[in-house]
């Protein structure tokens, strides 16, 4: 690139010393040059030719419409040019429009098929009406009473006829792996939650490597108290998965990102194909949005909580036997498996 660039300076110099443009120092230098470099000399004399040669060629007229050619040539240019622009900035705004139309239509066709799912899982089946007996359990009192009711109460109401008892047939069946990066801190919060709830008879741990699992068997409602003592776990956890099992066994549906709340609609359904279709709606509802559909609470909520600080139950005295986490109906057992790994 150097050397190019000299020998273009060089042909500049020589042609400005042909056309006597030169000062005397320049005038004197290519005189210099061209004395010590025969090749120089050889080229100088080639550039004096051409333009005696070109001096000698007879001048002609230029016509007299070249002005006006020239002229209307620019013309249409420019007119053809901005004609092109504007096609171009009218096929832009077409884009552009066929692109909000269709980024419409993908927003009204998911919230048309989300509500869909929502209305399909809360609207009741129609039906005609019955008279059953209820018996409602006695509800645990955060503080133990002196006496211990021998009987239930029993009352009538009207009800649709196609009531269901309150937990399927079928039992629930599930695991959900808690990913976190502080797997010593949720064990202990899991431990302690366990033993408050009174459901250590009722858990079996195992250690996996870094992993610590708990196999949980038990009623629905211990189940249910138990996510709900949960619920500020889940801040300290990076993911929650939740994988429900089918009654084969081999069938099952995997649920990203599950919450506590989610967690706990699911042991409720009344039939088996209403949990089903509840799982798969959570499913991609949670995959559609990455992140849980309810917000939990945080510590903030709770002054003078911590975050991991499992909440404060009575004891209940040596001569009660708390026996409200076992399920005397077989078909209302829950089965859950809660493992936490290690990040």
């Amino acid at each position: 690139m150097n050397k190019e660039k000299e020998q273009h300076e060089i042909d500049e110099l020589l042609s400005l010393y042909i056309d006597e443009q030169l000062s005397e120092r320049g005038d004197t230098e290519v005189k210099r040059l061209i004395l010590h470099n025969e090749k120089l000399a050889e080229k100088l004399r080639s550039m004096q030719r051409a333009k005696r040669l070109l001096s000698a060629l007879p001048t002609a007229a230029a016509p007299e419409t070249m002005a006006d050619d020239v002229q209307a040539t620019l013309e249409r240019r420019f007119i053809l040019g901005q004609g092109r622009h504007q096609a171009n900035e009218s096929a832009g705004r077409r884009h552009l429009f066929v692109q909000r139309s269709l980024a419409a239509a993908v927003l009204v066709g998911f919230f048309g098929i989300f509500g869909w799912i929502i209305l399909s899982i809360i609207m009741p089946a129609p039906a005609l009406e019955t008279n059953i007996a209820i018996v409602n359990p006695p509800r645990e009192s955060a503080i133990e009473p002196d006496v211990i009711p021998e009987s239930t109460e029993v009352a009538t109401t009207t009800i649709p006829s196609t009531y269901q008892p309150k937990y399927e047939t079928e039992p629930f069946d599930g695991t959900l792996l808690l990913a976190t990066n502080q797997p010593v801190e949720v064990n202990n919060f899991l431990k302690k939650t366990i033993y408050s709830n009174g459901l250590i008879d009722y858990t079996i741990p195992k250690q996996h490597g870094s992993n610590r699992s708990y196999h949980i068997t038990c009623s629905a409602d211990a189940v249910i108290n138990l996510l709900g003592d949960m619920q500020l776990l889940w801040k300290k956890c990076e993911s929650a998965k939740l994988t429900v099992f089918g009654s084969s066994g081999h069938d099952s549906i995997g649920i990203d990102n599950i919450s506590n709340a989610q967690l706990a609609m699911l042991i409720k359904p009344a039939t088996s194909s209403a949990r089903t279709k509840m799982a798969n709606s959570f499913a991609s509802i949670n995959e559609l949005t990455e992140t849980p559909t309810d917000t939990l609470a945080s510590g903030d909520d709770f002054p003078g909580t911590s975050i991991l600080e499992v909440p404060v139950k009575p004891t209940l005295t040596s001569n009660i036997e708390s026996t409200w986490a076992e399920s005397t109906d077989k078909s209302k057992t829950v089965k859950i498996t809660i493992t936490v790994v290690s990040l």
